[in-house]
């Protein structure tokens, strides 16, 4: 009897590690399939370590989408939603910035792109669902509306009645 009593407590026990280990083995697949969709949505979410070329000439780099959403993390407080540049590219004609926005699923997104001596330029966007998070709709400025070349600062900002907030980034416009 003893002994059946001791096969039973190590069955008991191996079918609770091989649970574990299935639970474990099916959240890091989870993960990896949520990084995949996300890259595959918004383009340029994955880290490089050369700049992105446009045109052949060097641009600012995308943000990892990872290191966005750990950043949010540390910034939330009440009150404070700040969005994440996750893209700022360019093209012959036109100035692309695409951001995220966590813990928000209302509000509107404006864009500014500013340098001294020069008129802001400044765009809205409400956000949207995008897969599992929330993004800014995007924007797209013509290189026509940007009097000048040079460095721009770009700042996303975000609002909604829970809150609001910014983060900024710089793009040499040619």
């Amino acid at each position: 009897m003893k002994r059946n009593k001791k096969k039973k407590v190590w069955l008991i026990v191996f079918c609770l590690g091989a649970l574990l280990l299935i639970l474990l083995g099916l959240g890091y697949w989870q993960r990896q399939q949520v990084k995949n969709l996300a890259s595959k949505i918004i383009p340029g979410l994955k880290r490089s370590d050369a700049p992105v070329q446009v045109d052949g000439k060097p641009q600012t780099e995308a943000k990892d989408l990872a290191g966005s959403q750990k950043a949010a993390e540390k910034a939330s407080k009440p009150g404070v939603i700040n969005p994440q540049i996750t893209t700022i590219d360019q093209n012959a004609t036109t100035v692309m910035v695409r951001a995220m926005v966590n813990n928000a699923t209302t509000g509107t997104c404006t864009l500014k792109l500013q340098k001294t001596g020069q008129a802001d330029i400044t765009q809205t966007a409400p956000i949207a669902r995008v897969t599992s998070y929330y993004a800014c709709q995007g924007f797209n400025v013509p290189k026509s509306q940007i009097p000048i070349n040079g460095e721009w600062t770009v700042t996303v900002l975000f609002a909604n009645d829970q809150g609001n907030g910014q983060s900024g980034d710089i793009i040499n416009v040619n």
